[in-house]
């Protein structure tokens, strides 16, 4: 029929040897069962998608795997940026079978050619190529956490890591967990840690604040405190002490204990007076970012105790100092 017709061109999009090779499946099919359009896809699926071992997405898979600007051209190619593709590497896609040399946006010959170079298969490739590990890194680099997560876990199913880098490719896990709000990795996976305060202090006070921030968003506040007090107790007064300063004062405002909102209040005025801080260390966009968020709790505070006018007015100076895209 026109409809199983249709469906066989989806795949193979009119490619002759290819075309053939899944005709021919369907009349073997045909003579003991019916044929359906379902049946199509498991006919492409068992001839084509399982093994890759049939021409050409064999050989076809067999160059996109020795060609790093090929499989690159691929994830173009996905993410509809086909246009800034160079000429040699459309060549190269041409006379590999991957696509059809047109002005228009490139796409790849067929469906089953896009499925059997899946974006998933390239970052196999990837990592095959690579190390698990330097792939990790590379996305932990590129902001993107949850393919580094994916990749470092991966690895130690299988591998411990290098006792020489362990704590610092632990610190990356658990940042990335932390990115991907697994908060409960991330405590464990920074737990795995060994940073001395003498030798490595931005790992050090790092651990402790991406782990103060964690046990705060899991509600476990006294945790969260114990973690951040060594930073703000310190004096660094650089930026991982702001941060954390201002992680403890919101941790603190949140807690039942009286002692602590008290803690917290001293904390936000210390911010907006500056007497907690020490502006040459930090740039003007991160001091005004405290400043309003030291407003914004010291507010809510006030709310809580019912001081609405003091509340409004610290309101109003959260809102001035705040960045465009936190003000709604």
């Amino acid at each position: 029929t026109a409809e199983l017709s249709k469906r066989v061109f989806y795949w193979t999009g009119g490619n002759p040897r290819m075309t053939w090779d899944v005709c021919s499946e369907i009349e073997n099919y045909s003579k003991h069962s019916e044929l359906t359009l379902e049946s199509i896809d498991i006919i492409v699926n068992d001839t084509y998608l399982t093994t890759f071992d049939k021409p050409p997405v064999d050989n076809i898979r067999e160059l996109v795997r020795e060609d790093k600007d090929i499989r690159n051209s691929i994830v173009e190619i996905e993410y509809k940026k086909g246009k800034a593709i160079s000429d040699k590497v459309k060549s190269k896609l041409y006379l590999s079978g991957i696509i059809n040399y047109e002005d228009k946006e490139i796409e790849i010959k067929n469906e089953i050619i896009r499925q059997s170079l899946s974006l998933d298969w390239i970052k196999s490739v990837e990592e095959e190529e690579k190390g698990l590990v330097k792939m990790a890194q590379d996305y932990f680099a590129q902001d993107e956490y949850e393919d580094c997560v994916d990749a470092f876990e991966k690895y130690l199913s299988q591998n411990e890591f290098d006792e020489k880098y362990k704590s610092f490719y632990y610190y990356q896990l658990g940042i990335a967990c932390f990115k991907t709000l697994r908060y409960e990795d991330s405590i464990k996976y920074l737990d795995k840690t060994i940073f001395e305060v003498e030798d490595s202090p931005v790992y050090f006070y790092g651990v402790l604040n991406y782990k103060g921030t964690a046990y705060f968003t899991l509600g476990r506040i006294d945790d969260s405190l114990d973690c951040l007090r060594p930073i703000v107790q310190s004096g660094r007064k650089d930026v991982e002490y702001a941060r954390a300063l201002i992680n403890y004062g919101i941790t603190a405002s949140t807690s039942s204990q009286r002692t602590h909102q008290d803690e917290a209040i001293q904390i936000f005025l210390g911010i907006i007076d500056e007497t907690s801080i020490k502006k040459e260390k930090l740039n003007e966009s991160l001091v005004s970012y405290l400043k309003s968020i030291a407003h914004l709790y010291l507010a809510k505070i006030q709310k809580a105790n019912n001081n609405n006018i003091e509340a409004i007015e610290n309101y109003r100076k959260s809102l001035k100092l705040s960045e465009e895209d936190n003000k709604p």
